[in-house]
């Protein structure tokens, strides 16, 4: 059974494309091609559901195209417009960007349950979340005193991602967490 840890939402189906069941994607990140992927998962009523996609076409900067497997009118796109979508983490091949992405294999959301620190040794607790609400993503870090710290998720400051440890070390400009 497929759990909501091993899956990330990468964007979000707006609106049926024709009369034929293709479908309005927008990707808020970068993702393989989508032949590449093994499929796509929605949540329905709390479960993730894999839907396999037959074709794919780009539509414009930041919406493709795709046909699912088994939705085949207007219809039955339109119940599952509005919802995330989400890939497996394993099918996501992780690159450098300044959404919040990290260098060596990682994306943002895939930090979360890890304990962090300083560069210099300070403890900064554990990151509880991803604040993605604003163009610049904030890692949420629940503070050993019950407080939250709010950290730019940016390469920038990332120094190490230990994952037998799991722990990642920052390198944060003076005064920023203060």
């Amino acid at each position: 059974m497929i759990s909501h840890n091993d899956m990330t939402a990468v964007g979000r189906l707006l609106k049926p494309h024709g009369i034929n069941g293709e479908l309005v994607v927008m990707v808020d990140r970068d993702i393989p091609q989508w032949e590449d992927v093994r499929c796509i998962l929605l949540d329905i009523d709390g479960i993730p559901v894999p839907f396999f996609i037959n074709s794919s076409r780009e539509k414009s900067a930041d919406t493709d195209l795709i046909k699912l497997e088994g939705v085949e009118s207007e219809k039955e796109a339109s119940l599952l417009c509005g919802k995330t979508v989400y890939l497996l983490k394993s099918d996501l091949v992780a690159c450098m960007e300044e959404d919040g992405d990290y260098s060596d294999g990682f994306y943002a959301d895939d930090l979360i349950g890890f304990s962090c620190r300083t560069d210099d040794g300070k403890i900064l607790g554990k990151i509880s979340g991803l604040d993605t609400s604003t163009p610049n993503y904030l890692f949420l870090i629940e503070s050993p005193d019950g407080g939250e710290v709010l950290v730019p998720a940016t390469g920038e400051f990332i120094v190490e991602v230990d994952t037998v440890k799991r722990e990642v070390v920052f390198s944060l400009p003076e005064g920023l967490i203060e």
